[in-house]
This record gives structure tokens, sequence and C-alpha cells, in this order.
């Protein structure tokens, strides 16, 4: 089993979208291979800083836990693929 370090190491791929007016407006970011991981912001920049930071809380629980952590393999998706 991969220690925490080695998990927030791990380069999962994001999945962003711009949120659309009627939506709220922002951009809303995904981790496809973590479900559930879902966050927004007003400005990509912190969609993809609060998403990672829930991210990133998430690995460390299910860690702490000595949960089964998916390993990245979205390969369909890009770092920053916008839908």
């Amino acid at each position: 089993m991969k220690t925490l370090q080695e998990y927030l190491a791990l380069d999962y791929p994001i999945k962003v979208r711009e949120l659309m007016t009627a939506e709220g407006g922002g951009w809303l970011v995904t981790f496809p291979d973590l479900k559930g991981i879902i966050d927004t912001g007003e400005t990509l920049e912190e969609a993809i800083e609060d998403a990672t930071e829930a991210k990133n809380g998430w690995l460390e629980i299910l860690v702490a836990d000595g949960k089964v952590v998916p390993e990245p393999n979205s390969a369909q998706y890009g770092k920053k693929d916008a839908l």
C-alpha cells in the first residue's frame, strides 16, 4: 500500500467546465477517477485549488482508514480538459 505522500504525488486527471450564468457562473472541477470530488470557484485557478484541497483531504481520510485508493486511469481526460 502506498503512503499518503505517494498518493498525493500521483497525477489524477481533472475535468473542468465553465459554468453558465444560469448555473451561477464560475468553474466546475471534478476528478474522473475520484467519484464525488467536485468543487467550484469564481476563477479557474480558484476552482482547481479548491478541488485539489478536497482531493487531498479525501485521500488523507482513505489512507488513514486503510481503505483502497483508486489509481489514476482516466487517460481520456487531459490535465485541464474542458467540456
